[in-house]
């Protein structure tokens, strides 16, 4: 409240006669202010023209030149409380709460640092609202993160609350991996939230960072097919066994001869892709932006060189993972595959796509996850995920003495502890026979 009495000025009406008092004063910050009290309870004196109490009581809803002070009091104390209130409603505007943040640093890893759109969108998975609708299907999120510190300021989120909130994760049913990733997130949120170009004036310590990582089981030991399975996969592809037959009204469709013709080449496409992963180690993502312009066949066809410039993630094209290109030798059995489908009709010029649909449009990543599914299925396998035809042709480099350095460059590794991976697949006859040598058996 202002520290100084209010001054009373008595302000004559503008329409007839009488008068309302008027309050003056200073608030807090040295502003004037002027506010009508209320009605006057006085007249004009006849001879000096000075305002004077009429005669009579003081009716209700009228001042004089006692009451007025104490209704000047209250209105100072009243204006002084709406303004500290306006401030302070001001200042929470302004505040940054953890979803304003948040966002803003989804559009900074987007923006500026260019994050891959794969793990932008499970970053913008993990942030959703609570009850939001999924793209497909009928489910809606759990927005567990925003549901529990969305609305909180930025700078009043403790490692306390932190703490509380990954343990609410461990009783529900999902993994601590799961658990970890959404530590994850909140981490790499504050330390943006406490960049001196952000909001380093207000957020001074990382709360997650006292938190506790939740413990892991150890991966799995890589496992994978192996050539004959390969091949067996890529003989079913190219008979066309892996696709689900066509029925109308439960009974078979007769296809005509160019619609078989234009399925037995997207059959053909199918088994180089597989054959491709196997005998060159690309991730889905770089075979599906391989262009001709990128392929490069030895004189010989012994094998073939291909150079990664781009790769697909979350259906965008980007720099692949390794964020630099690189050039990856193909074995002579995907080089002849490479070969026949350079032989096509159509869609073999530099900037097309070597693994196109019928309409020369980049394949889609999930339809080929699943056509992969049913080509093992149908070729006895046993289930095996698509990326570990990768894993395979790491692990058949390891095996046979190729060096870690070198497998890190065909593969784009940012680290030798992931390629170090293949060194701990799974053993094979060579292994049996080098412990057998060892122990002097010889069976």
């Amino acid at each position: 409240m202002s520290t100084l009495a209010p001054a009373i000025v008595v302000v004559p009406s503008k329409h007839g006669e009488g008068a309302y008092f008027e309050a003056k004063w200073r608030d807090r910050e040295g502003r004037q202010v002027k506010r009508r009290v209320g009605q006057a309870w006085l007249e004009r004196d006849p001879r000096s023209g000075a305002w004077i109490k009429r005669r009579g009581r003081t009716p209700a809803g009228w001042l004089d030149e006692r009451s007025v002070h104490v209704a000047a009091a209250e209105l100072v104390e009243r204006v002084d409380r709406e303004r500290a209130e306006a401030t302070r409603a001001a200042a929470l505007a302004e505040a940054p709460t953890f979803r304003r943040v948040a966002h803003e640093w989804l559009a900074w890893r987007r923006d500026v640092k260019g994050g891959a759109p794969s793990t932008l969108r499970d970053n913008e998975a993990l942030l959703r609202e609570p009850g939001a609708a999924y793209r497909r299907g009928s489910g809606v999120a759990k927005g567990r993160i925003m549901k529990r510190f969305g609305d909180e300021l930025v700078e009043a989120v403790t490692t306390r609350d932190v703490s509380a909130f990954l343990r609410e994760l461990d009783g529900e049913d999902i993994s601590p991996k799961t658990v970890n990733k959404h530590r994850e997130l909140l981490h790499a949120v504050f330390n943006y939230a406490m960049r001196s170009d952000t909001y380093g004036d207000r957020v001074k310590r990382n709360p997650i960072t006292e938190t506790d990582k939740r413990r892991q089981p150890p991966p799995a030991p890589l496992d994978h097919y192996e050539r004959h399975e390969i091949e067996a996969l890529v003989r079913v592809c190219e008979q066309g066994r892996h696709r689900a037959p066509k029925h109308y009204k439960g009974r078979p469709v007769t296809e005509s001869a160019d619609e078989l013709a234009a399925q037995a080449a997207e059959d053909r496409h199918d088994a180089g892709a597989f054959a491709l992963m196997f005998y060159s180690g690309l991730r889905l993502g770089e075979l599906l932006a391989l262009r001709w312009r990128h392929v490069r066949f030895l004189p010989d066809l012994s094998g073939a060189i291909v150079t990664v410039e781009r790769a697909v993630s979350a259906d965008v094209e980007k720099a692949p993972k390794s964020g630099k290109p690189r050039d990856v030798p193909v074995a002579h059995p995907a080089a002849e595959a490479l070969a026949r489908l350079g032989q096509r009709a159509e869609f073999t010029s530099p900037d097309d796509y070597v693994f196109c649909n019928r309409f020369g449009r980049r394949l889609d990543g999930s339809a080929l996850r699943r056509r992969y599914k049913r080509a093992a299925e149908a070729a006895g396998l046993r289930p095996m995920r698509l990326h570990s035809l990768r894993h395979a042709a790491g692990s058949v480099l390891a095996r046979n003495k190729v060096d870690l350095i070198t497998i890190r460059d065909f593969y784009g590794h940012a680290s030798l502890s992931t390629t170090n991976r293949y060194l701990h697949s799974k053993l094979d006859a060579t292994a049996v026979a080098a412990m057998n040598a060892a122990h002097g058996i010889e069976p």
